[in-house]
């Protein structure tokens, strides 16, 4: 009996260090690959935390990424500027990259586009944390602690580089092949909304909607807007809060959702400009690619727009 314990005591072993092996091995090619990727969502988030020293960085999900157009921000400013939106994330991922970007570098300002929906209990918004996992082994000390509310076991995980990497293969090739235009992390968008072709959408986005409002704030997102405004306060870094514009009148201010934001604001004495219904954008449909997304056009607006507000808020801020 003891020789069959020890036997399997060497089995159990030798293929723990097998799999190790395989492990480092396929991981560190894989990892190598990914960071050669010149294009794609992992490529702007990697610029974004290691080499972006602009002077101004715009945070956000979809719509920041769609919204502000670096170019025009930086030709009304006199500042450059970098779009670090990321697509599909709130503010629990912003203010963890935000704070990853301050460790090495100090901006003059920040702007983040606000998503109203992003302070309600939804799970999905834990999992898109993975887009964390490839970058976990150089900033453990800050990811860690956002990984940790998805799941307590993460970093435990994320010792195997398989893990690290397992879900951004098809990313990786996906740009390998089709490689995205670079435009300071902005994603413009060419097309034109119909309206006679959006109705069906636009009914269902609004049955959606109020759903989804029905649920509970989550506390880590409140937490996590207020750590994202005090980080950059910390640092002196200017902050501006900004709400995107809607093709569709929205109900968001019944919520609670603009309050939450508003007393953040309040609190830190930062700008909030709120184009939730503006007139120039509400019913516009030439200005947007879909019901929720500028298109280049109103991208080019609304970045005006920003910017001269900001030149009126804070005349010190224009470079000339």
């Amino acid at each position: 009996m003891n020789n069959q314990v020890l036997l399997f005591i060497f089995k159990s072993i030798k293929f723990l260090i097998c799999l190790f092996l395989i492990d480092t091995a396929v991981g560190s090619i894989h990892e190598h690959v990914f960071f050669q990727q010149k294009s794609g969502k992992f490529f702007r988030i990697n610029y974004t935390m290691e080499v972006s020293t602009d002077e101004v960085f715009i945070f956000g999900s979809s719509h920041a990424a769609a919204h502000y157009v670096p170019d025009v921000l930086e030709k009304e400013l006199g500042r450059s500027c970098y779009n670090a939106g990321v697509a599909g994330q709130q503010i629990l991922f912003h203010s963890t990259l935000q704070e990853i970007v301050l460790k090495r570098t100090i901006p003059k300002m920040i702007i983040l586009d606000i998503d109203t929906y992003g302070f309600y209990q939804e799970r999905y918004q834990y999992d898109r944390l993975s887009d964390f996992y490839p970058f976990y082994h150089r900033h453990p000390d800050v990811i860690s602690k956002v990984l940790e509310l998805k799941s307590k076991f993460s970093r435990y995980f994320l010792k195997s580089k398989l893990v690290q990497y397992n879900s951004t293969l098809i990313h990786v090739i996906r740009y390998w092949l089709s490689p995205q235009n670079d435009r300071k992390g902005y994603r413009a968008t060419f097309v034109q909304l119909s309206k006679p072709e959006q109705i069906g959408k636009e009914q269902r986005e609004n049955e959606i909607l109020p759903a989804l409002r029905a649920r509970p704030f989550d506390k880590n997102m409140i937490a996590a807007i207020d750590q994202f405004v005090s980080n950059a306060k910390k640092k002196k870094v200017r902050v501006v809060l900004a709400l995107s514009p809607t093709l569709k009148y929205s109900k968001a201010s019944g919520d609670g959702s603009l309050e939450i934001i508003q007393a953040v604001a309040d609190r830190h004495n930062v700008i909030l400009l709120n184009y939730i219904n503006n007139p120039d954008f509400l019913g516009h449909y030439e200005l947007f690619a879909d019901t929720g997304h500028l298109n280049d056009s109103g991208a080019r607006l609304f970045s005006r727009m920003v910017a001269n507000k900001i030149r009126t808020e804070l005349p010190d801020l224009r470079h000339n």
